[in-house]
This record gives C-alpha cells, structure tokens and sequence, in this order.
C-alpha cells in the first residue's frame, strides 16, 4: 500500500501538478491539506477526475484558508 501527504497550499492552483504527479505514482491513500476550498468547490473542481483514477474523496474545508481531503482508491 503506498500512503502519500501534500500540503498543496491550494488545490486549485496546484491542479495541474496534482493530476499528473497521481497518474505517476498511483498512490493508494492521499491526504491533502491547505486545499482553500469549501467542500462544494473541492467537489465541483475534483470529483470527475479523481473519480476518473479511481479515487473516492472525503474533504472537509471552509473556503479560503483551510481543508483537507483524503483520498482512497476503492
């Protein structure tokens, strides 16, 4: 099982490092923090293409200046 941890500070911003760097390493587990999304844009940003890699998400955020999400191949 291959377990990783970002502090993305800002998923948004870091999209388009994100996306790839889980395509490179296919880590089972993710644990994100500093996402600086509330769970509806985490959802509306991420569901479709994590879900796309397999990934199922939790997140828990209060827009700009926190969150963590979790992510787990199922």
């Amino acid at each position: 099982m291959r377990v990783a941890t970002w502090n993305v500070n800002s998923a948004k911003v870091r999209e388009p490092r994100l996306l790839p760097w889980l395509d490179q390493r296919t880590p089972d587990v993710v644990c994100l923090q500093e996402t600086k999304l509330s769970d509806a844009e985490f959802s509306a940003q991420f569901d479709a293409a994590l879900g796309e890699r397999g990934y199922r998400m939790a997140h828990y955020g209060q827009g700009r200046w926190n969150g963590v999400a979790l992510l787990s191949r199922a």
